[in-house]
């Protein structure tokens, strides 16, 4: 991509990270009076693993996102991860939230992640939430949507074995994840939720260009102890692409928002954690 392409993707994706945390810090500001309808005490607790291709054993791999006639290789650049949230309410149910940086988890991975979630930790399907921030310079996974047609990587070639190998890697890092979520400490937390608004999407539909959800709505998780933030979740609904067609690893606009978000709130919040999932 010519370097003037890329330094405007480039400010645009800082724009709507910006935007995010702006619409982020509007909700949190929200007083607790107006939010007190919806509140709730949860015992909760979070963590992140990291999950870019060469921290899981894979030097060199491919590029999602774009389609190709080969698949495009990748061997550095920013770091990506899988950021876990429990909540267990008072009944003693146990809810998992996973945020990826990837471009999605294929039907076929949730579904074996939810089998093995059940079997191992006993959390059904409908307590567990797998979600991906679409950034499209993550890995290729399986089956995503298909990998011959959209990378052309056929079976059982090597890249085909590559990506199953990647793939199985990835659903073991995000098990550890949960095993970590549940084996940890929990604190007791407050649920508030708000919408913040932000305004850096368009629609590239020439149909209908006027056509945009500027809400970002926001999960805040505060300590009940000295009401310390432990955990923000928020979405937007915006395609995460630009970062372009790089060939590097990148989280996108979804993850240098979750990198500011963290990084305002932290002085006042150690150890407070972001999730970003997609609206």
């Amino acid at each position: 991509m010519p370097q003037g392409g890329g330094q405007r993707l480039a400010v645009v994706r800082i724009a709507i990270a910006v935007a995010l945390v702006s619409a982020c810090t509007a909700a949190l500001q929200v007083p607790a009076v107006a939010q007190a309808q919806g509140q709730a005490t949860f015992q909760a607790a979070t963590a992140r693993v990291e999950i870019t291709p060469p921290a899981l054993g894979f030097p060199d791999y491919y590029r999602s996102g774009y389609g190709s006639n080969a698949p495009v290789h990748v061997t550095e650049g920013f770091a990506l991860y899988a950021t876990g949230l429990l909540m267990v309410n008072s009944a003693g149910q146990r809810y998992v939230v996973v945020s990826t940086d990837t471009i999605g988890l294929p039907m076929s991975v949730t579904d074996q992640l939810q089998a093995m979630v059940q079997s191992r930790y006993g959390i059904p399907p409908g307590q567990l939430l797998l979600g991906a921030s679409h950034t499209h310079s993550g890995p290729v996974l399986i089956d995503q949507p298909n990998t011959y047609i959209t990378y052309g990587i056929a079976p059982p070639t090597p890249e085909d074995q590559l990506v199953r190998a990647y793939t199985a890697a990835l659903q073991t890092r995000i098990m550890d994840l949960i095993g970590t979520l549940l084996s940890g400490p929990t604190e007791p937390v407050t649920a508030t939720f708000a919408n913040g608004v932000a305004n850096g999407a368009f629609n590239r539909s020439g149909a209908r260009p006027t056509v945009t959800e500027p809400s970002v709505p926001v999960l805040t998780l505060r300590a009940t102890a000295g009401q310390r933030i432990v955990a923000v979740v928020f979405g937007y609904a915006a395609h995460a692409v630009t970062a372009g067609q790089i060939t590097t690893w990148h989280p996108d606009f979804p993850g240098v928002a979750v990198d500011l978000v963290e990084s305002q709130l932290s002085a006042a919040n150690p150890g407070v954690r972001a999730l970003y999932l997609r609206g």
